[in-house]
């Protein structure tokens, strides 16, 4: 299925999605700074909160290059995602080890394995794909074709 401008349409979601995290994000930081300096007595809340809003506005910035980056299709934008995701997915089974299994850690460890499997189809890893990777993933694309023999 096809997005704006011949983009897949999971690929324009990814994009909105990171860009309003982004600017929800630099939102939250300027917030942050605005309530420090109307609340603060003589410069402690401001100082205290300053580090946190510095941090948060880095957040929204990364946020922004993300979503730049998959609007643009970058394979550095799948790789990192796929390598964010394998992190995720490890931190979820290390959670369900530990804790005993909810609804909402369930649906938390099955997001990466959806975001992953959506990635690996054919045609979004085909939009996304150049040079050596490119190379890894037709290797994968022939060793699944001959295991299917």
């Amino acid at each position: 299925m096809r997005g704006l401008s011949g983009r897949p349409v999971g690929i324009v979601l990814i994009s909105a999605l990171l860009a309003i995290n982004g600017i929800a994000s630099l939102l939250d930081a300027f917030g942050f700074v605005d309530f420090a300096t109307r609340h603060s007595f003589a410069g402690t809340l401001v100082d205290l909160v300053m580090p946190s809003a510095v941090a948060m506005a880095i957040v929204g910035l990364i946020f922004l290059y993300r979503a730049y980056g998959f609007w643009n299709l970058r394979q550095s934008m799948w790789l990192s995602t796929m390598l964010l995701v394998t992190v995720k997915a490890a931190s979820g089974a290390l959670h369900l080890v530990i804790q005993p299994p909810t609804p909402m850690s369930l649906a938390l460890f099955a997001l990466p394995f959806a975001t992953a499997f959506y990635l690996l189809l054919p045609d979004v890893r085909r939009r996304f794909s150049t040079g050596l990777p490119s190379m890894w993933l037709r290797w994968l694309d022939n060793l699944r074709v001959r295991l299917k023999r």
